[in-house]
């Protein structure tokens, strides 16, 4: 807009043409009231700019500060680390000497201790040797002593003597078969009652009555007659009978020789697989 060299029509003498004058001034708010606009915006822009500029001066300040502790703090990790590589080499070296003070003192050690360690080992092997042989001794003393029950254990003579003296009744068959337990069809006593009925048929002419309360009592009157004497005995063995276990209620005489560990020898070890 040309304000300076504006010239406006003059009416007569004196004036100038009023219409002209005032669109001109009309024109010139309007363009003066933009240029203020503009005015107003560039200077908001240039706030805008200058907010901008001092965050991004503040932003370097901050990241030239944390540049400067990284560099602080590599500085320290390098001193951190010169002392880490002398101290394990100062650590490196103490071991080695250590060990090597410990090396030298064990084989010191060992030749000392080698004739000692022969004489320990030859002992252990004569003791090896002699417990070995008492065992052997001993397991045949006990294979015997054994086998000897075992042959009592199977002597018939003695089944019938046990039976006798406890008043068990058990039949023998003739065969030699297994002996029944059967008391009520077999005595031990049968052929003498049956003489003694033979002898009374014989007499009479018919078999005498026999009490059976007489037969108990007299029965009864062969066995102890106190309880610890009953107890104390041996008890009698049912092991011919099928029907039976054999329990041997006194024990054995020598304590010794019940269950215990086996003891096998690395010379026996295939003979006992």
């Amino acid at each position: 807009m040309e304000i300076h060299n504006k010239e406006f029509k003059r009416r007569g003498r004196k004036g100038y043409d009023r219409y002209e004058v005032d669109k001109f001034l009309d024109q010139v708010v309007d363009e003066y009231g933009d240029a203020l606009d503009q005015v107003v915006d560039l200077k908001n822009k240039q706030a805008s700019q200058d907010k901008k500029i001092e965050e991004f001066k503040a932003e370097n300040e901050s990241l030239k500060a944390q540049v400067s502790e990284l560099k602080k703090r590599e500085q320290e990790v390098n001193n951190a680390l010169e002392v880490a590589k002398k101290s394990a080499s100062d650590i490196k070296q103490e071991a080695e000497k250590h060990a090597k003070s410990i090396i030298a003192n064990a084989k010191r050690q060992a030749q000392g201790d080698s004739e000692f360690e022969q004489q320990q080992i030859q002992t252990l092997k004569a003791d090896y040797d002699r417990l070995k042989k008492e065992v052997g001794q001993f397991r045949g003393h006990l294979q015997d002593m054994l086998q000897k029950q075992i042959d009592n254990l199977s002597d018939e003579e003695w089944q019938h003597a046990l039976d006798k003296y406890f008043n068990t009744p058990r039949y023998y068959p003739e065969d030699g078969s297994e002996p029944s337990d059967d008391g009520d069809n077999y005595d031990l006593y049968a052929d003498e009652v049956g003489d003694e009925n033979d002898f009374a048929e014989d007499d009479i002419g018919e078999p005498d009555h026999i009490d059976k309360e007489d037969l108990d009592a007299l029965e009864s009157s062969e066995e102890p007659d106190n309880d610890e004497e009953v107890k104390s005995e041996p008890q009698p063995m049912t092991g011919d009978s099928p029907s039976h276990e054999t329990v041997d209620t006194a024990g054995s005489d020598d304590n010794s020789l019940k269950a215990g560990p086996t003891i096998v020898f690395p010379d026996d070890y295939k003979e006992h697989n």
